[in-house]
Formats: C-alpha cells, structure tokens, sequence
C-alpha cells in the first residue's frame, strides 16, 4: 500500500510539474504574443506635428502640372507592360524626375529602372534622401494601361498626380530624417506584378519600410460637386489609415469616407501580404467607381483637376510628416 501511495504521489507531482510547465509557457508566449503587439503598435504610431512646413510647401503645388503631365500620358497609344510604349512611359517619367532633381539642384536623389520579370516595361524607382538608413516612406502608382487603345486617363491619374507631390517635395529645399521612395509600378493591370518586383527588391537590398501609400485613380468624381476623398480599409493597415484620414482633414479640408475593394485591387496589397504598414486613398466609393476605366473611353474630359490636387497635397502632406 505504501509502495502504491508513493507511486500515485510521484504521479501528482509530474502532472503539477507538467500543468506548472505549459502554464509558464503559456504565460511566456502571452508576453512575447503582447510585447510583439506592443513594438507593431508603436511602429504604427502616425502623428501630425509638421504642419508649418506641410502648410508652406502646400502653397507651391501647381494643379496645370498635374494636368500637362497626364496629357502626355494619355498621348501614348497604351502604356502596356508588353509594349514599346510602356517602355517609353517609363524613359519619359525617369527623365521627368531626373531634370527636375537637377532644376532644383539636388544631389541627393536617385532614379532607376527595376525590371518586371518577361514584361518589357520596368517599374521607375526613385528616391528622395538616398543615404538615409531609416526605415523608408514609399509613395506608388502604376503607370500602365492594358492592350489596345487605351489613354488611360484616370489609369494615369495617379501617376501624374504623385510626379507633381514629387516636384513639390525637390522645391522645397527640406532635409528628411527617412528616405522618400516615389514609385511608378509597371505592369499594375497584370495581376500588381510591377510592385512584386519592386517589394522583391527592396527585400534583396534589405531596404526597411514604415509605410506604403499607394495613389491609383485619383481624378474621377462620381458626383463633380462632391470632394469626398476615399480611404480603403481592407489590405491595408488600419493605424495608417486612420492617419490618412487625419491627414485629409488637417490639410486639404475636404469629407472623409471609407470604402473597399474586396480584392487586392492595387499596388499596396503586395506590401501589404509583407506586413508593411500601407494605405490606399482613391478617388470614389468602390459601388461608383470610373465605368470607363480600362476601356478607349477612359479619357481626361471625365476627371476632374481639383480631386488630382487633393490628392497630390495628400501626397505632399504625408511625406512630410512622416519624414522629417
């Protein structure tokens, strides 16, 4: 009997030990589960304390730019990542930003070429701040249209709209605190594969993200009164988001409303699939969005300039914040 009350008390002890073991465990991987929570919730912390410098920089946007740029954009046949022409888009933007880096005399910018795979079209890569170690803020568009004929007005809005937020950002003379990417993808209307590239060389390189804007149809008002400018929520980070939203308050004084795709429908999804922080402000509700989009009646006399310099300003206005 005493063997056996020995045995059963043995017994006891394991199992307290064990219960005692995964409890600690638990408790250990509940610490490590709240202290990673902690450290992306501090890494997602966005705040608006550059508002002089924002408001002056603000005043120097120049909406005709938006809209010389976007005719020559439409000028092309199609901006195809399988044709010539999608190869000329990217030369011709890439000696845009170029000649505005040396008209404003800075020298410390870079622009380059990264390819996309089998697609003749590369994404253009630039960057504002090219010695700077931070974690990066990226600013994107695509620049393609599909096959055929295809101006691709609204298609290139946002393209248009963020090579103006980057003229604004080389005027201003500023010093940065983070490298600002301003990035036209390729090849977006291909299932994003443009940005895969992209994200799969800032991976290569080892190049650390804080954040991804993506600005992809910006020009088009289902109601031409209306300025509402549009936040989307999914495959996107809600704190950035958020932000955004703040942003357009405190700066471009328009309403606010939030919307979604459903699908990954633009550039930022690609990051976002790599835990980057990203954000996606567009033009409409996704129920109203261009019905000419991606088709030969996807023309400028269906865009309107003010929404693009709303959200060039948004452009402008979040790079500085989260730079400086």
């Amino acid at each position: 009997m005493r063997k056996f009350i020995l045995l059963v008390t043995a017994g006891l002890v394991l199992a307290s030990n064990s219960i005692f073991a995964e409890f600690q465990s638990s408790q250990e991987e509940s610490v490590v589960t709240q202290s990673r929570a902690s450290a992306k919730e501090k890494q997602n912390h966005f705040e608006i304390k550059h508002t002089k410098e924002v408001n002056a920089a603000l005043k120097t946007v120049v909406a005709d730019n938006i809209w010389l740029t976007l005719n020559h954009l439409t000028s092309y046949t199609n901006r195809s990542a399988t044709k010539d022409t999608g190869v000329e888009t990217a030369n011709w933007l890439k000696t845009t930003f170029d000649a505005m880096a040396m008209e404003y005399g800075r020298s410390d910018t870079e622009a380059f070429f990264v390819k996309t795979g089998w697609y003749k079209q590369p994404s253009l890569v630039t960057v504002i701040g090219k010695n700077i170690k931070a974690p990066a803020i990226v600013i994107g568009a695509h620049m393609d249209t599909p096959d055929g004929h295809m101006p691709g007005a609204d298609d290139g809005s946002g393209s248009a709209t963020i090579m103006e937020a980057a003229r604004v950002l080389l005027a201003s003379k500023l010093s940065f605190n983070r490298p600002i990417y301003i990035i036209w993808y390729a090849a977006g209307t291909r299932d994003l594969a443009g940005s895969q590239y992209v994200v799969q060389y800032f991976q290569e390189k080892a190049i650390p993200v804080k954040a991804v804007i993506q600005f992809d149809m910006t020009g088009y008002r289902a109601n031409a009164d209306d300025p509402t400018m549009w936040v989307y929520t999914d495959y996107t980070d809600h704190n950035l988001s958020k932000y955004i939203a703040q942003l357009i308050t405190t700066y471009i004084h328009v309403p606010v409303d939030y919307s979604r795709c459903g699908y990954e429908c633009s550039d930022h999804a690609t990051w976002n699939e790599e835990g980057i922080s990203t954000a996606f402000p567009s033009e409409s509700d996704f129920e109203e969005r261009n019905p000419y989009i991606h088709s030969s009646s996807d023309t400028m006399d269906f865009l309107n300039l003010n929404h693009m310099t709303n959200f060039a300003k948004l452009a402008i206005a979040l790079a500085i914040e989260l730079a400086s």
